[in-house]
């Protein structure tokens, strides 16, 4: 993990000390210089695991960041099929990497479902991510 991890989920924070492993991470995540530490954090904390694999992740994974193309169409041609939910799709790049780093491996399904309200048009994407990223949590 980078010295100057980030935690953008409701506000921008920035860590202010060295993070170098797991534990120090959530203890930023549990940390707020503006809130006194109530029970209710350190509960919190104390269920926090320290043992994930730390991974690359993009941090910002929604649908809006992922450009795909619908197999068997030709995106100039007018002639081109039109695509439906039953026409496979590629996934051709990802945008939006700037808060992409060294994470513990749960922090992409974690940003993944801040990423969208309950209220959003593409709300089912919290069902995907459930079902479909993998992560068993």
């Amino acid at each position: 993990m980078s010295s100057r991890c980030t935690d953008v989920r409701r506000k921008e924070r920035t860590a202010s000390f060295l993070i170098s492993n797991e534990a120090k991470y959530n203890d930023f995540l549990c940390s707020d210089s503006q809130r006194t530490q109530s029970q209710w954090i350190k509960l919190v904390r104390n269920s926090m695991r320290d043992d994930h694999r730390i991974v690359m992740t993009h941090s910002d994974l929604h649908p809006r960041n992922i450009m795909v193309t619908w197999e068997g169409c030709i995106p100039s041609s007018a002639q081109s099929q039109v695509p439906n939910a039953e026409t496979p799709i590629r996934i051709t790049s990802l945008l939006d990497r700037e808060f992409s780093g060294w994470y513990p491996e749960y922090w992409e399904f974690v940003k993944a479902l801040n990423t969208i309200g309950h209220r959003d048009p593409m709300s089912d994407w919290v069902e995907y991510c459930r079902t479909q990223l993998g992560y068993g949590w």
